[in-house]
């Protein structure tokens, strides 16, 4: 298969992709828009200190919960780096799809991104967020490299099958829908954590929360791209390669690498958010802590006017 068309398809998607996350951004801006004057103001703090960020830095990381979730993430995305980053070696060599197949599992990834957001919001109502985010981190440890181990035991229909990409679509379908489920459950969690700190510092830190949250998921998977470029240099990985050219020993060192390999960051991911302690019922105190708080402060300002 010429490479060529395999990065110019890759591209359309990335544009697609692009295009439908701007038009959600928007959608979600406009949709948001008119609680802008609920939002609570910060306080005056006065200018900014190195010393203030400094205490606002530590404030936020010495918050259990919220650590417990950084690093979390942080092993996470490196699997996800290192995924998307072999992603195209491991569908055009160890599994030698087609251009059109490629675009059959492209559509399985938006069936399950479609479906993590429609299901998502009903299941966090019924279960727990803590047990949520591990029923699907669980998932993902025990299906998703489930594919790759069955054919490094010759259990998987051989290239070129037609049963072969209808299984591998549905693969990418349910980890597309539990990783986008994980994402939308842990900004839930982290909100959570900014009450806890709210109650524990008296300082709303959403931005600070936030930020790091965003870096730490976009570092480590830069991180995952980077592991993965050391990973095909060890296996001596040839350049320019077609389908079908590369050694069998050297397409099963790339599934040890994406099955047994990225699983280990996985079961790592699975057992720091064990560590996670903030419960459904713990967020409701704190709720109700709070408010306690503000309606105490509230009649005591009332009482000097």
């Amino acid at each position: 298969m010429d490479g060529r068309l395999i990065a110019g398809a890759y591209s359309g998607y990335a544009m697609a992709g692009g295009l439908v996350i701007v038009i959600a951004i928007l959608i979600c801006a406009l949709g948001t828009h008119h609680l802008i004057p609920k939002l609570k103001l910060p306080p005056d703090n006065g200018p900014f200190t190195f010393r203030r960020l400094n205490e606002d830095f530590r404030d936020a990381f010495s918050n259990r919960a919220f650590l417990t979730l950084i690093v979390s993430i942080l092993t996470a995305s490196t699997a996800v780096g290192l995924t998307d980053a072999l992603g195209l070696y491991v569908n055009t060599y160890f599994w030698e799809f087609t251009t059109q197949q490629l675009s059959l599992t492209v559509l399985g990834g938006l069936a399950g991104t479609v479906g993590a957001f429609v299901l998502t919001a009903p299941l966090t109502a019924r279960f727990d967020k803590r047990s949520m985010a591990l029923a699907t981190l669980a998932v993902i440890v025990f299906v998703g490299p489930l594919p790759v181990l069955l054919r490094l035991v010759d259990l998987m229909p051989a290239n070129g099958h037609p049963s072969l990409i209808w299984i591998i679509v549905a693969h990418v379908t349910i980890i597309v829908f539990v990783a986008v489920s994980i994402g939308i459950v842990v900004g839930s969690m982290i909100a959570d954590t900014i009450d806890q700190n709210d109650l524990r510092t008296g300082k709303r830190q959403e931005g600070m929360f936030n930020a790091a949250l965003g870096f730490t998921a976009k570092a480590t998977s830069g991180l995952g791209g980077f592991v993965a470029g050391i990973t095909l240099d060890l296996i001596n990985f040839p350049t320019g390669a077609k389908p079908g050219e590369v050694p069998p020993e050297t397409i099963y060192k790339l599934g040890l690498v994406v099955g047994p390999g990225i699983l280990i960051f996985w079961l790592a991911a699975l057992a720091l958010m064990r560590n996670y302690r903030l419960t459904r019922e713990d967020h409701r105190q704190v709720i109700f802590e709070i408010n306690e708080r503000d309606r105490k402060k509230a009649d005591l300002d009332a009482a000097f006017e």
